[in-house]
Formats: C-alpha cells, sequence, structure tokens
C-alpha cells in the first residue's frame, strides 16, 4: 500500500462521515498528515515496533500530543502518544473520536 492510498482511505471516509472535527474542535487541514512510515514502541511487545503510516497528529506537530496512525495489514487505524503505542480503534472516524 502507498501513502497515496492511506490518504485516499481517509478522504473518502471523511466525506462519507461528513464534519467529525467537531468532535474535539480539531481543525483538520493542519493536523492530517501526507501519510508516512513511522515506527512506534508497542506496549504489548509483539512485536516490539509497530511501523505504521502516521496520517494525524493533534495538536499540530510542533506540540506534543495525539497520533492516529494505519496499519495496512490489519487494515485498522489506532493511537499513539509519545512514541508509544496506545491501541486500535477500527476506521478514521472511530479513532478520531477515541481521542
Amino acid at each position: 500500500m502507498t501513502g497515496q492510498a492511506v490518504a485516499r482511505l481517509i478522504r473518502e471516509e471523511l466525506r462519507e462521515a461528513g464534519d467529525p472535527a467537531s468532535l474535539h474542535g480539531l481543525d483538520l487541514v493542519r493536523c492530517l498528515l501526507p501519510p508516512v512510515r513511522t515506527r512506534y514502541a508497542n506496549p504489548t511487545g509483539e512485536p516490539e515496533v509497530l511501523e505504521l503510516w502516521l496520517v494525524f497528529h493533534a495538536p499540530p506537530r510542533d506540540q506534543e500530543g495525539y497520533e492516529i496512525a494505519y496499519d495496512e495489514e490489519r487494515r485498522m487505524f489506532g493511537l499513539a502518544a509519545g512514541g508509544a503505542w496506545v491501541g486500535w480503534y477500527g476506521d478514521f472516524v472511530t479513532t478520531l473520536a477515541g481521542m
């Protein structure tokens, strides 16, 4: 899967969902990122490191906050914070609501 395919998946889901940013008053334009492969420490240890597509950071990347990443093998989005994986939530909008 490519970063463009991940971005397309998110755009389609957002189009279907309407305006999920109102859940937290987030500026999606500033928080959505071009998908980039990123490594996260996995607290469960299996595997020790997760390599996922980073797609979202709130607040915008110049501050610490929540990140949303995508696993193409699981076909799921989930949350990370402080470089460590928090957990899987399912689709992008559900993950956004879980922040």
